[in-house]
């Protein structure tokens, strides 16, 4: 689309020829966005890292490093996707503090790391309806718990699960709702 190539091209623009530029941090985050629209991801990962490193106080930069690390992610660096979201997590105030859990447990699972996957998993707070930004979508609090069911039903089971929650007592919340995942994914291993 001519708009968007316009709008890439002047946000380049006012970087090269703007350093002093008061939203620079704008404009960075402009610019990724399109290389990212426009499948450029190389470009957009630069992009987001500059951003990210020159800008840590904007409103862009969690959003950037959350970006960088996804890219890590989708390309198969693991260790490298862990870096940045273990990174993340230092900040408390990120507002995507839970979704960084999701996505670093996914990674640790990924690796085949189901000690620091379970962990992290369960590290996720539950949704507590609209508005709460400290917690993630059901949807992904479910898929995390359905993970770790996958690594109890694969490697320990019931008993391995029953014995976890034994050495951390703190979790026993999760219980039920892994009890409940756990079967399922005996069921589905039945057929």
């Amino acid at each position: 689309c001519f708009k968007f190539f316009a709008f890439r091209n002047s946000t380049a623009y006012i970087i090269d020829n703007f350093p002093e530029y008061k939203k620079l941090d704008a404009a960075y985050y402009g610019l990724a966005y399109c290389y990212y629209e426009q499948n450029q991801k190389d470009l957009a990962q630069s992009t987001f890292k500059k951003l990210a490193k020159n800008f840590p106080n904007s409103i862009y930069a969690n959003e950037a490093s959350m970006r960088i690390g996804e890219h890590y992610f989708t390309t198969n660096q693991f260790e490298n996707a862990a870096f940045v979201f273990e990174a993340m997590l230092k900040n408390k105030d990120n507002p995507y503090h839970n979704v960084i859990l999701y996505k670093l447990g996914w990674t640790y699972f990924s690796q085949g790391d189901f000690p620091n996957a379970t962990k992290v998993f369960l590290s996720i707070k539950r949704d507590r309806g609209i508005g709460d930004t400290t917690t993630i979508s059901r949807g992904l609090f479910n898929e995390a718990m359905a993970y770790v069911a996958r690594i109890f039903s694969g490697t320990s089971g019931m008993l391995g699960l029953l014995s976890y929650f034994d050495e951390h007592p703190d979790k026993k919340d999760y219980i039920p709702i892994l009890m409940r995942f756990l079967g399922d994914a005996y069921k589905a291993e039945e057929k």
